[in-house]
C-alpha cells in the first residue's frame, strides 16, 4: 500500500488485472480488522440507525505528505467499508503554518528519509471533507502529532442513533466501542463508551488478507482489498492534494487527470 504512486499506475493495475484473470489484492490489513468487521455488520444491523458522518484519525508520528502515502490510505480503506466510494472531496493542506503552496512540493524521501521513496509529497497537517451516497459525509484528519500518540488512529462512525469508534492500534481484541446516544455529551459523559465484546479473533489481519485472496482464487470472486477498492482508497488521498491546488473546492470523483496532482502543479508552474 498504497496501489501505486500515482492515479495512472493505479488505474493500468486494475485493468492488467481485469483483462487477464488475476485476483490484485492491496494488502491494507485493517480492511480485516476485527472491530472493523464487527462495526460493519452493527451498522448494517441497524444498531446506529442511519449513517450521517463517517470520519478518519491518522496515525500521527508523521507529516501529512507522508502520512498520506504511509498510513493514508490505511485510513481511506477503513472509511470505505462503511459507505463505499465518495463522490467528491474538498480537501486543505498546511506548510509551516500557512496553506501549502508550489514551493513546499518534495520528494517523500526529502519530507522523511526513514521512509520509501513514494514519489511527491506535500505539507505537515491536512484535512478533508467528502460527499458519499444519500448526502453521508465523510472526513478525515492529518494532524503531525509526535510519534506515540497514535492511539486515535481508526474511524468512528456517527448515525442518527448511536455511534461506534474504531481504534486500529493497540489490542485487536478490544478496537471497538459503542455510544448509544448521536453526539457525545460533555466531556464527563465520555465515559458512556461501551466496548464491545469481540470474542476470539484468531490469526493475524495480515494472515486473514492472505486467506480471503487464497478463496478469491478458488472461488473466482473479488478478495478483501480488492484492487478496485485499494485504488479508491488512494484516489481519496490523491483527490485532497487535487482539491487544494484548486483552492480548496469540490473535486468530482473519480478524478479526471490520473496523473498525480502535484507532477501536475510543477509541471504547469515550469510552462509558465
Amino acid at each position: 500500500k498504497p496501489i501505486a504512486i500515482d492515479l495512472v499506475e493505479a488505474d493500468q493495475m486494475v485493468e492488467a488485472a481485469r483483462k487477464s484473470g488475476a485476483k490484485l489484492a492491496i494488502n491494507q490489513q485493517n480492511h480485516l480488522n476485527p472491530g472493523i468487521r464487527k462495526a460493519c455488520q452493527l451498522v448494517t444491523e441497524g444498531l446506529i440507525g442511519e449513517v450521517v458522518l463517517v470520519r478518519g484519525r491518522n496515525k500521527a508520528g508523521r507529516k501529512s505528505g507522508n502520512e498520506f502515502m504511509e498510513m493514508g490510505t490505511h485510513v481511506t480503506d477503513m472509511m470505505l467499508r462503511f459507505v463505499g466510494a465518495p463522490q467528491w472531496c474538498a480537501g486543505t493542506v498546511c506548510a509551516q503554518g500557512r496553506l501549502a503552496g508550489l514551493q513546499d512540493i518534495m520528494e517523500a524521501k526529502e519530507m522523511s528519509p526513514r521512509d520509501r521513496d513514494s514519489g511527491l509529497v506535500m505539507g505537515e497537517r491536512a484535512l478533508a471533507y467528502y460527499g458519499f451516497a444519500g448526502g453521508v459525509l465523510g472526513e478525515i484528519h492529518f494532524i503531525d502529532y509526535p510519534k506515540g500518540m497514535g492511539a486515535n488512529y481508526g474511524v468512528d462512525v456517527l448515525g442518527a442513533e448511536g455511534q461506534l469508534a474504531v481504534r486500529a492500534s493497540g489490542d485487536p481484541a478490544q478496537s471497538l466501542w459503542h455510544l448509544p446516544r448521536p453526539m457525545e455529551g460533555k466531556p464527563s459523559q465520555l465515559g458512556d463508551w461501551l466496548p464491545i465484546d469481540l470474542g476470539g479473533i484468531g490469526e493475524s489481519r495480515i494472515a486473514d488478507m492472505y486467506r480471503g485472496l487464497a478463496e478469491a482464487v478458488a472461488r473466482g470472486t473479488e478478495p478483501p482489498g480488492s484492487g478496485e477498492e485499494g485504488r479508491w482508497a488512494f484516489e481519496m488521498i490523491m483527490a485532497i492534494y487535487q482539491s487544494h491546488r484548486e483552492g480548496g473546492r469540490r473535486v468530482e470523483l473519480p478524478l479526471k487527470d490520473r496523473r498525480h496532482p502535484l507532477e501536475v502543479w510543477r509541471a504547469e508552474s515550469v510552462r509558465r
